[in-house]
């Protein structure tokens, strides 16, 4: 009876490693995936922001009304099924993190990294995140673009 115990405490320690060794491996394959996915797009652009959308988990999608773009449409939801943004008729809607510190007004400039300005003040340089699966489903849902 011990021993069977034993066995199957042994089985599930393997699988649970198991688990956690190809989970922190597809985390780093779909980390450097979405790093060279984002320095292929190389988006540069500035603008003011209009609307704040928060999505939940201080994430949220910020409307902008663009000033300058090296885009003038960019719209990546069907064709690879991961973006950041999408850009239409000098506007964006842009997903970020980090919601609560911005205010509708900032100004804001991506390149390479996003930095969100009030008042000539930078308030937040963070890098450009590409959602995950979930995030993306209910982002999708959320476009006015």
């Amino acid at each position: 009876m011990k021993k069977t115990k034993l066995i199957v405490v042994v089985i599930s320690l393997i699988l649970w490693i198991s688990f956690v060794l190809i989970d922190v491996y597809s985390g780093k394959k779909n980390l450097k995936e979405n790093r060279n996915y984002i320095k292929e797009l190389n988006v540069n652009l500035t603008g003011v922001i209009n609307e704040i959308q928060p999505l939940g988990h201080a994430s949220g999608l910020l409307h902008v009304n663009l000033y300058d773009s090296n885009y003038t449409y960019l719209d990546e939801k069907e064709k690879s099924g991961r973006y950041f943004i999408v850009i239409k008729s000098n506007k964006a809607e842009i997903y970020i993190t980090e919601i609560p510190l911005i205010k509708v007004n900032d100004s804001i400039v991506i390149d390479k990294r996003i930095f969100i300005y009030r008042d000539t003040e930078l308030v937040l340089d963070i890098p450009i995140m590409i959602p995950n699966r979930r995030v993306l489903k209910r982002l999708k849902k959320r476009h006015k673009l």
